[in-house]
């Protein structure tokens, strides 16, 4: 086979698959344009039975060496996003780092971060525009602020939102989305993903339709 042959087939093994994902992409966006998620979820669980042999725990453990969360809140006309976490083990230590946009549970905007210097864990904190060194307190010293930090992480977030592998329900959306629904006592809860990955997480409140919180998976 000549080089410009082979050129041509390593092309095509990338180039066939990317459009045939990009065309289910493509139809997915079509198909929920001008529906906002739990709208979209009704009809699929309407028109559609689950699947009994989807688990919800492939999405909840979330195995990365590094990946990032965007937290928002909002309605169908706007979102606000509020906070960010990013995970990070591909180093030699993990480093968490929250970016808390306003003020929340009593802790004030600003970086937060837990690493790890001379084989010993703190957790610091930066206010926003602010030049100083942040200061440094091993985690032992600010347990609140460490857990509040780690409370973000992916697995902790869902371990508040009550994740029931045995009560969740899986579906498939036109054959490639998957899509995990579960209710808590205040809130309808929706995981959606594309094959092993998570990418978004919902959570609606039951008593006021439209609004939710969400969360963006970014792995990288």
């Amino acid at each position: 086979m000549s080089e410009k042959r082979k050129r041509i087939f390593k092309d095509a093994l990338f180039i066939v698959p990317f459009m045939i994902v990009t065309a289910a992409v493509s139809m997915v966006l079509m198909f929920i344009a001008g529906r906002d998620i739990h709208e979209m979820m009704t009809i699929v669980k309407e028109n559609t039975n689950s699947e009994p042999t989807m688990d919800i725990t492939e999405y909840t453990g979330l195995q990365s060496d590094k990946y990032s969360l965007s937290y928002s809140y909002g309605d169908k006309e706007s979102s606000v996003v509020y906070a960010s976490y990013t995970y990070n083990a591909k180093g030699d230590n993990i480093v968490e780092t929250l970016e808390l946009k306003e003020e929340r549970d009593e802790f004030d905007p600003g970086t937060y971060k837990i690493e790890w210097y001379m084989n010993q864990e703190f957790v610091s904190y930066t206010p926003y525009g602010s030049t100083s060194e942040p200061v440094l307190y091993p985690t032992t010293e600010q347990p609140y602020m460490c857990e509040y930090v780690r409370s973000y992480s992916w697995s902790n977030m869902l371990n508040d939102l009550n994740v029931d592998p045995d009560t969740a329900k899986g579906y498939k959306v036109m054959k490639i989305l998957s899509a995990y629904v579960w209710d808590t006592a205040e809130r309808e809860n929706i995981i959606l993903g594309l094959g092993g990955n998570p990418t978004e997480m919902y959570s609606y409140v039951y008593d006021k339709p439209g609004e939710y919180r969400r969360v963006k998976v970014t792995n990288r």
